[in-house]
């Protein structure tokens, strides 16, 4: 697997060039989280108060993974504490429902396999995988709901492939979720 191998590269977005840098990943499904999460606050410590954003964690999930590995609960902890915070990171979760020992309906007693992360208080944004174009407002919903709220939490973003069906929004304002799907793909 390619990914196995890591990459660093630079893009330039607005003329400004990003760096990237995807972590050596294991096949050890989420053990590469508490890595990258380590990098980041590297990264955050040696940067000064006015560079200290420039610096944003991504970490990609399955959802039986997710839902189901000790790890992703332990980061997600972790990254709440002072000496471990990195100002914020991004959670996507591909709801393909495909865990290879499990079925789904027996990897978790929530709804959505994102429950779990709801003690973060972090935005939890669903969309339908099927249709990405309309789904695409979840790369931009995160910062504009976080980071007018003070400081920049972490936030989960759940993509459901091939489900079929429409969920209903909800808003539970205590712990600032929120919870939207696009509607299915016509088939």
């Amino acid at each position: 697997m390619k990914y196995h191998l890591g990459y660093e590269g630079e893009r330039t977005v607005d003329g400004k060039a990003v760096a990237i840098t995807l972590a050596y990943n294991p096949s050890h499904l989420e053990a590469v989280n508490p890595v990258v999460l380590g990098r980041a606050r590297a990264r955050v410590d040696l940067q000064d108060k006015a560079t200290r954003a420039q610096t944003l964690p991504v970490l990609i999930h399955g959802d039986a993974a997710f839902a189901g590995q000790g790890v992703v609960m332990e980061t997600l902890n972790l990254a709440g504490l002072k000496g471990y915070a990195v100002g914020g990171t991004i959670h996507l979760v591909t709801n393909n429902q495909v865990g290879f020992t499990t079925n789904p309906d027996e990897g978790r007693t929530g709804r959505h396999c994102t429950e779990i992360a709801k003690f973060t208080e972090a935005p939890i944004l669903h969309a339908n995988g099927d249709d990405p174009m309309p789904s695409s407002w979840l790369r931009r919903s995160p910062w504009s709901t976080v980071n007018n709220s003070g400081p920049m939490r972490s936030s989960i973003s759940s993509a459901t492939a091939a489900t079929g069906t429409m969920r209903p929004t909800s808003r539970c304002s205590p712990n600032r979720c929120f919870t939207r799907t696009s509607p299915p793909t016509p088939r």
